[in-house]
């Protein structure tokens, strides 16, 4: 037979400024609970039983003693009220010896708090006072002080049990600011709360703040002080795996923050994120969703009037000294997302470095991807501008060695819109508003697509409103495998009609000039050509028209002269080349003739590059068509076939797959009209 005692004990003290406590005081008995077994099962029955008190777990003076007879016990439990009378409790140790039906039970049995807090009877004095006037002498509020270096107020608790506090501060009022527990430090560099977890394992935590309201914190830092380098909360971790701030959202659904700051003011920081060591792969700020369609991170700014320089409202503001102002990886998704009203979804700076580098692992993913929702107005997918003398609005580079490469792509699904929009602002200096590179032998610097089949549509189209600039020019050779045309509005209906005129081909590079003559009494004229003419051409062909009447016996007596033409190319810069000209004969006297001189280019650019006329079809390009529906081929054996680029069915072209899975629609914080935020007007 066995029993398994448990004892409990509740203290209860009430304070008042304003009431007297009660003047009855405890009793002397105990609750004593036991669990009875008999033959290793719990016992049941009536059962006589014997209470005695030692002050050592073996041996000793019997201190007291009681006996309680036919003690019920049911299903192995039974409770006893245990009263050993006043005087035995000292606060000295105790041991119970149990017996029941006269077998003792051993060993004894160390009584603890409960039955020695009796003791407490005999305190009759606390500075002085009896109890109920010291009570009633505690000022409200109580003020502490001391000149200790440790602690003033020190509490402990070595207890396990989850709900166990060292100190444990309860404010009951149903409203009002109240606090449980207050703390401040008057120290300029002093904490008002300090909490550590010297634990060297385990889910520890310094400080926990835990609410049960709707609206309220877990924890609320403030720092009110109108200057200086203050924190609302400031939280370190030495760990080299550790978090200075971890703050977890755990309900499934809802618009929860894992954690959330807030700064109100002109220049603060709604969240500041500082990693100072020199060297590593450190993060000022890290954001990570495992969510298919989840935000690493996710910056708003609201609504601003002025987002034409860096006083505008920003979502996310990247800037690195010397680095990457923002690096947003995507490996599946969305490297760095964001939104905003009447600002920058995100805005980066960065005074020697990239100041916004984005980087996409995935195959089919993007690693910088600009969308703007608006269906009407200049929209802007991708807007990039530079104020540098020597900068660009945008810069695209591909890389790669081969494949159909794309140094800049984008798009806008605006009826106004531009897939790019770059501009290079800057008065003077060799600005570009958008500059695009590729690497790759059959790659593109830039590519325009319009894959309309019908309507007046352009790949690229470029103007110039300086009378001496180029709508479009290349420095190299230019091509084309459709007709080359010059369009103007037509003279007679220019509101409704433009008039076309196309432009003559060759297999030669070939240069020509063209003028009337008036020939002398003898029938003749002389013709002088450009004073340039030797240095850019060579081998030179006539025609000549007679104009009122025929001249069967026109032609051309003299022809330019050679050396003339040797000697022009070899003149360099500054040096005079011999006039060209040639002779007319054959002609009525006074008579007008047209005529016309046609020569092969011999510049230094023809003259250092050969100007093949049938070439073979190199790498990719071999084995495909640049036009393939007029050979009866399909789409896919055309020399610039690319799925993703391929028009399709719909009236507007395709987005990539990565808007196709997730347009970024509007956050749960978001409002729906900020995407309507108009584009900005050049």
């Amino acid at each position: 037979m066995n029993i398994r005692p448990t004892a409990a004990l509740l203290i209860v003290l009430v304070a008042a400024a304003t009431t007297s406590l009660s003047q009855t005081p405890l009793g002397t008995a105990f609750t004593y609970q036991g669990r009875l077994k008999s033959g290793g099962s719990p016992a049941n029955g009536s059962f006589n039983m014997d209470f005695k008190l030692y002050p050592v777990p073996a041996g000793g003076t019997l201190l007291a003693s009681q006996t309680l007879p036919g003690v019920s016990v049911t299903d192995g439990l039974f409770t006893v009220q245990v009263d050993f009378g006043a005087g035995v409790f000292d606060g000295n140790q105790r041991w119970l010896d149990v017996t029941v039906d006269g077998t003792p039970l051993s060993p004894r049995q160390e009584l603890t708090a409960a039955p020695n807090a009796l003791f407490a009877l005999n305190a009759d004095r606390l500075d002085g006072l009896d109890s109920t006037a010291f009570l009633q002498s505690i000022p409200n509020p109580l003020t502490l002080s001391g000149t200790s270096t440790t602690h003033i107020i020190r509490g402990e608790n070595a207890s396990s049990n989850g709900g166990a506090s060292g100190v444990y501060g309860l404010a009951t009022a149903g409203t009002g600011f109240t606090y449980g527990g207050r703390f401040e430090s008057a120290s300029t560099v002093g904490r008002g709360v300090f909490g550590q977890a010297t634990a060297a394992t385990g889910f520890t935590y310094g400080v926990e703040g835990l609410n049960s309201s709707t609206s309220g914190g877990g924890v609320l830092g403030l720092a009110f002080a109108n200057s200086g380098a203050t924190y609302g909360g400031r939280f370190e971790s030495a760990s080299t795996s550790g978090c200075g701030v971890f703050g977890s959202a755990s309900p499934a659904s809802g618009v929860t923050h894992g954690g959330r700051f807030e700064s109100y003011s002109t220049s603060g920081r709604g969240v500041f994120g500082f990693a100072s060591a020199g060297t590593g792969s450190t993060y000022g700020v890290y954001g990570q969703s495992d969510s298919t369609t989840g935000l690493g991170v996710y910056g708003r700014a609201g609504t601003g009037s002025n987002w034409t320089n860096f006083n505008a409202p920003a979502g996310v503001w990247g800037d690195a000294a010397d680095g990457n102002g923002v690096l947003g990886t995507g490996t599946n998704g969305t490297g760095v997302a964001g939104v905003s009203t009447f600002g920058r979804g995100v805005f980066a700076s960065s005074q020697s470095g990239d100041a916004l580098e984005a980087v996409a692992s995935g195959q089919n993913r993007t690693a910088v991807y600009g969308h703007h929702d608006g269906a009407t107005g200049p929209a802007n997918g991708v807007l990039g501008q530079s104020a540098s003398t020597g900068g660009r609005g945008v810069f695209g580079q591909a890389t790669a060695a081969t494949g159909t490469t794309t140094g800049v792509w984008a798009q806008s699904a605006s009826t106004s819109g531009r897939g790019v929009f770059g501009w290079a602002f800057a008065p003077s200096g060799n600005t570009i508003g958008v500059f695009g590179r590729s690497d790759s032998e059959t790659g593109y610097g830039v590519y325009g697509l319009a894959s309309a089949i019908s309507g007046t549509i352009y790949g690229v189209a470029g103007q110039s409103y300086s009378p001496s600039g180029w709508g479009v020019y290349s420095w190299g050779n230019m091509g084309a495998s459709g007709t080359k045309s010059f369009r103007i509005d037509h003279p007679d209906d220019p509101a409704n009609k433009y008039l076309l005129h196309y432009a003559a081909e060759s297999p030669e590079v070939i240069n020509f000039y063209s003028g009337k003559a008036t020939l002398d009494a003898a029938g003749e004229a002389v013709v002088e050509l450009p004073h340039y003419f030797a240095k850019i051409n060579k081998d030179p062909r006539y025609m000549l028209t007679a104009v009122g009447a025929p001249m069967p016996m026109l032609h051309v007596a003299e022809e330019i002269n050679e050396a003339a033409l040797s000697a022009g190319a070899t003149a360099g810069p500054g040096v005079a080349a011999p006039i060209c000209s040639f002779r007319i004969a054959g002609g009525a006297p006074g008579a007008k003739v047209c005529w016309r001189v046609e020569a092969l280019r011999n510049d230094l650019w023809v003259r250092n590059r050969a100007e093949p006329v049938e070439v073979e079809k190199q790498d990719l390009e071999r084995g495909t068509y640049q036009h393939p529906e007029l050979y009866g081929q399909p789409p896919e054996m055309g020399m610039n076939y690319d799925a993703q680029h391929e028009r399709p069915s719909r009236a507007r072209p395709d987005r990539p797959a990565e808007a196709m899975e997730r347009s970024p629609a509007p956050r749960p914080d978001h409002d729906a009209s900020a995407s309507d935020a108009p584009g900005r007007e050049e």
